[in-house]
């Protein structure tokens, strides 16, 4: 279980932030809001704060162009708590802040899109993970569970809670966290099977 556990663990690194050549390729963060049209708010209100995201994210992508990360950085905050209900955003963004160390910054904003009607568990595990960089365990530990109560079927949230419980040698919580996990995992997996059998 502890191998198991080492495995899991390891995949806690982060990617890097896309740099000039790869901004223009990348996905944009509001084909979200477009593969949901009937979840589209469509009041002159919210209207107005998803142009005002777009107009932001898109300067943002001119300062990546430039290598100027720090303005890009600050345009796609901007962009992100403008329509932090954007998850697809809100978690670009996040990673890019976390990459430059604005982890007060990066908190800011998850903790303004985990306050939304509706905000999902990987939203979640990525404010667990980041509470926990700040040294703030027991609001991580608060928010991994809740990321796995949301999206119970996503490694993430399981992986942050037991390295947190390692990380305080309650080694025994983590082993527990761990075996939930695989449960799930074995659990998803016979659903796939039989899914594939039905076929």
């Amino acid at each position: 279980m502890l191998c198991a556990g080492g495995v899991l663990l390891s995949g806690c690194g982060t990617t890097p932030v896309p740099r000039k050549n790869s901004a223009r390729a990348s996905r944009p963060a509001f084909v979200q809001a477009e593969e949901n049209p009937d979840k589209i708010d469509r009041s002159p209100a919210a209207t107005e704060r998803r142009a005002e995201a777009q107009a932001r994210y898109a300067a943002a992508i001119l300062h990546d162009w430039d290598e100027e990360p720090e303005l890009a950085a600050s345009e796609y905050l901007k962009a992100a708590l403008a329509d932090p209900e954007n998850e697809s955003l809100v978690l670009e963004v996040s990673q890019r802040l976390l990459q430059l160390k604005q982890n007060e910054q990066a908190l800011k904003l998850l903790a303004k899109a985990t306050a939304q009607p509706g905000a999902s568990g990987a939203l979640f595990a990525r404010l667990g993970l980041l509470y926990s960089l700040l040294g703030k365990k027991e609001l991580a530990i608060e928010a991994n569970r809740t990321a796995i109560k949301k999206l119970p079927q996503s490694i993430t949230g399981y992986r942050h809670l037991a390295q947190i419980y390692f990380e305080r040698s309650q080694y025994d919580e983590g082993l527990k966290v761990l075996d939930i996990a695989k449960r799930r995992w074995l659990e998803a997996k016979q659903a796939l099977r039989e899914y594939q059998a039905g076929d």
